[in-house]
C-alpha cells in the first residue's frame, strides 16, 4: 500500500491543477514510483472512467484537486471529484488550494499528522492500514475520530436495548477500539 508506486492523476491540464501533480509528483518520488496523467476534459468523463483507469494501470493513489463550491452547485450533483472518491478502487488524496503544503521545495514528503476518520467497520480496514503505514514511514503522528455519520440503524443493530444504554455501550466500544489503535503502535493520540 505505501509507499505508493503508481499515482493517477485527473487532470485538466489547467493551472488549477498545479497542486494535485505537486502531490503526485512527490508521493512518486517517495516511492521510487510514476505519475500517470488522465484527462478529464471531456465533459461526459467521470468516477467510473478513472476508476477503470486505476483499475487498468494498477494505481495505488489517485491524486485530485476539488473546488470550492456553492451549496446551490452541490445541491445540483455531485463534482468530479466526489465521483471520483465514491468510486475509487485505491486511496485518493484530494487537495483543496490554498493547503497547508506538506511537501517541502524537492518534492519531499513532510507530513507531521494524519487525520483517521473511521466507523471501524469492515470497510474502514484498508484505511487504518494505510494510515498507520504512512505514519510509521514518515514519524508522523496518528490522530483517529471515531464517526457516527447516519448510522443509527447499524447502532440499532449492535446495541438493540437503545436509548442511553446504546449510547454507554458504543462509547465503550469505541473507546476500546481507540485503545486498541493505540497499542498498535502507530497512533499517538486518540479523540
Amino acid at each position: 500500500m505505501f509507499p505508493f508506486r503508481n499515482i493517477l492523476l485527473p487532470t485538466e491540464l489547467s493551472v488549477n491543477g498545479q497542486t494535485a501533480l505537486q502531490y503526485a509528483t512527490a508521493f512518486a518520488r517517495h516511492g521510487d514510483g510514476r505519475v500517470v496523467l488522465f484527462s478529464v476534459q471531456d465533459a461526459k468523463t467521470g468516477g467510473n472512467e478513472v476508476a477503470q483507469a486505476a483499475i487498468d494501470q494498477d494505481i495505488d493513489l489517485i491524486t485530485v484537486e476539488t473546488r470550492d463550491r456553492s451549496r446551490l452547485t452541490r445541491a445540483f450533483g455531485s463534482s468530479l471529484a466526489e465521483d471520483i472518491i465514491a468510486e475509487s478502487p485505491c486511496a485518493v488524496l484530494a487537495v483543496r488550494p490554498p493547503q497547508r503544503d506538506f511537501i517541502d521545495g524537492q518534492s519531499e514528503i513532510q507530513l507531521k499528522r494524519v487525520l483517521l476518520a473511521t466507523n471501524f467497520r469492515p470497510s474502514s480496514v484498508a484505511a487504518t492500514q494505510l494510515a498507520t503505514q504512512i505514519t510509521n514511514q514518515l514519524s508522523a503522528e496518528l490522530h483517529a475520530v471515531y464517526v457516527i455519520g447516519d448510522y443509527f440503524e447499524q447502532i440499532s443493530a449492535m446495541f438493540p436495548e437503545g436509548g442511553l444504554a446504546a449510547l454507554t455501550r458504543l462509547r465503550s466500544y469505541v473507546q476500546e477500539r481507540m485503545a486498541q489503535l493505540l497499542r498498535g503502535g502507530s497512533a499517538t493520540r486518540t479523540v
